[in-house]
């Protein structure tokens, strides 16, 4: 996995949650969650991209999978609702790992899955994440927030 700098991949917000991908200065045709880019990284021909809605007070962090023509793979979404938070520390454990921190002082991770895992996982096990409504899901996401956060 390698981080991509701002100025090669960056966000075109269109209103005040959603935003188009721009690609080395070129707008695409792709929308996604998310109005302020955290990060983005490039994993074999896929982006991973942290997104968030630039609410200091409740910010969500929207986490995307894309393959080469900017077509999500995968989505999840950390955060819940007066939670206040914001992506810090962000590290490259290995070639399909990264960690970070997020709301809670919560230490997160996200593991890319070269082949997809079969299976709804609207619901997650761990508090504060929600998935999109797919069969098949390449993200693998670890966290153990404070109770206290999402009760």
């Amino acid at each position: 996995m390698k981080l991509i700098p701002k100025p090669d991949f960056d966000l075109d917000p269109i209103d005040d949650q959603k935003s188009i991908i721009v690609d080395r200065n070129r707008r695409t045709q792709s929308k996604i969650t998310g109005t302020a880019l955290e990060l983005c990284a490039r994993y074999k021909d896929w982006f991973l991209i942290f997104t968030t809605d630039d609410t200091p007070f409740e910010d969500m962090l929207h986490v995307y999978l894309l393959d080469n023509n900017f077509n999500v793979l995968d989505s999840l979404t950390i955060g819940a609702m007066y939670s206040t938070g914001s992506l810090s520390d962000p590290q490259l454990i290995s070639t399909n790992n990264i960690e970070f921190r997020f709301i809670g002082d919560t230490d997160w991770s996200i593991t890319i899955l070269d082949q997809a895992k079969f299976g709804i996982l609207y619901f997650s096990s761990i508090k504060g994440v929600r998935r999109t409504w797919q069969c098949r899901h390449y993200l693998n996401v670890e966290g153990q927030p404070k109770p206290e956060i999402y009760e």
